[in-house]
């Protein structure tokens, strides 16, 4: 193999020089906060635009599937830390275990006169 940068043998000492290119890979899950689209499609969005206009909660199946959710604010957190190289290893945005679609709405009903 030859080097990239001058065309001699890879052994030459400035391939050995090459800085390192770091790596940050954020995995965003469902994220919910101030100024939310309430047409985007998301779980949040859909029960809270249900809710201000007091329709029921559409729940799509039996509920069972599950979601990771996480405030806007802990996404910026942990997105800057992780680009910052304040956070070395894996950090993970949202819970890792996630919630079911069913408790979800249960949870948004909570205080509302609504049904799912």
């Amino acid at each position: 193999m030859t080097c990239w940068l001058c065309e001699e043998p890879e052994q030459s000492k400035h391939v050995e020089s090459r800085p390192v290119l770091q790596v940050r890979v954020v995995r965003i899950f469902n994220t919910y906060g101030p100024r939310m689209a309430l047409d985007d499609g998301r779980v949040v969005s859909n029960f809270v635009a249900q809710a201000l206009t007091d329709q029921d909660l559409t729940v799509y199946g039996d509920g069972q599937q599950t979601r990771s959710f996480q405030y806007v604010s802990d996404l910026i957190k942990g997105t800057t830390l992780s680009h910052t190289g304040q956070y070395a290893s894996d950090l993970i945005k949202g819970v890792t275990k996630g919630v079911t679609i069913l408790h979800t709405g249960k949870q948004s009903l909570a205080n509302c006169s609504l049904d799912i």
